[in-house]
């Protein structure tokens, strides 16, 4: 009699555990159609230096490519596209300027369609508008991809840098920057050092153009996690160093740095313009995006990574920074030759 009750547990054990049965957990299909939320929070006032807080939202959605944002940059029109470390892009416009009826658009990033997380794990962008081409540098495998905005998916080109073999599986590419002469600057997130190890390509990285090694040594305590470049050519570094307890939070900062200081085999810095901390502000922020005002002044867009984890949150802030050397606008340089001096 044990003999045959043993034998019908055992049965319904390989019943209840055996894959395809009936007893398994029902895991719906995954949500593609959900829409984007995008909440404006009231105004914090956790930050210091050379920077305004203009804005403040939360987003939330339950679609599926939504969460893990980690890189920014603006389109035509002052629309956003927003990169995440599952290989997934969210196209959006400004927040100040979104309502339910906004167009936004959820997608794969060219080329992942949800593979393995060496080949999705995106953590910078970059884009030319001129020639509407986007970078995206890839974190655990070292590599750059180039695509055409808005083209077939079969326009892209991705490029392993043997110069990143040896750099961290989870600390490599983690900012890209392409100045205006066609140079690209390509930034470690880590390293056993206080200084991270980069690269300045003389051209396309995809194309295999050549680089020169240096090092970026940031402020202490930060790493840095993404960049834009602005119309002088000098860049602005988004910094962020996490504030251990629990649960962990982050502190995050804005260095401002010239690119010609850039000296193979030697170490790269900047200045440390603003710095962003405090309980409403204590978020993973890892992408950045600039737009010039009519003023010279710079409206700074940033967008956190909420690490897909119940403790964090996807915000997004809105700073404007007056530089106190104005840089040479794109839109100064646009302006005809004399009128400066022309009567009003």
């Amino acid at each position: 009699m044990r003999r045959r009750n043993k034998l019908a547990v055992l049965a319904c054990l390989a019943v209840a555990i055996a894959p395809g049965t009936w007893l398994r957990t029902y895991v719906p299909p995954p949500d593609f159609s959900a829409p984007l939320l995008v909440t404006p929070l009231s105004d914090p006032q956790e930050i210091t230096g050379q920077v305004t807080l203009l804005g403040s939202w939360k987003l939330t959605s339950e679609n599926a490519h939504f969460g893990g944002y980690s890189a920014m940059v603006v389109l035509n029109e002052n629309r956003l596209l927003i990169g995440s470390d599952r290989g997934r892009i969210l196209e959006m416009p400004l927040p100040e300027t979104a309502n339910p009826d906004t167009q936004v658009q959820f997608s794969f990033f060219p080329g992942t369609d949800g593979g393995p997380k060496s080949y999705a794990d995106l953590e910078a962008l970059e884009f030319d508008e001129g020639r509407q081409r986007i970078w995206a540098a890839f974190e655990q495998n070292g590599s750059i991809a180039r695509f055409a905005y808005n083209a077939p998916k079969a326009t892209l080109r991705t490029a392993k840098v043997a110069a990143m073999e040896d750099w961290p599986a989870n600390g490599g590419p983690e900012t890209i920057m392409r100045l205006d002469d066609g140079r690209f600057i390509v930034v470690a997130e880590s390293s056993d050092y206080d200084s991270r190890l980069a690269l300045m390509f003389s051209g396309d990285p995809v194309e295999g153009d050549e680089a020169i090694a240096f090092r970026f040594k940031p402020p202490a305590g930060y790493s840095p996690v993404d960049g834009t470049v602005l119309p002088d050519g000098s860049v602005l570094i988004l910094v962020r160093k996490v504030l251990w307890g629990v649960p962990p939070q982050f502190a995050t900062g804005l260095v401002l740095a010239d690119p010609t200081e850039i000296a193979e085999g030697e170490e790269w810095s900047g200045e440390l313009i603003a710095e962003i901390a405090g309980p409403d502000l204590e978020e993973n922020f890892e992408g950045i995006a600039a737009i010039e005002q009519v003023d010279g002044s710079f409206d700074l867009y940033l967008i956190a990574d909420d690490n897909l984890s119940a403790f964090q949150e996807t915000l997004m802030l809105r700073l404007n920074w007056a530089p106190e050397s104005k840089p040479n606008s794109k839109k100064a340089r646009a302006e005809p030759e004399g009128t400066e001096n022309a009567p009003s």
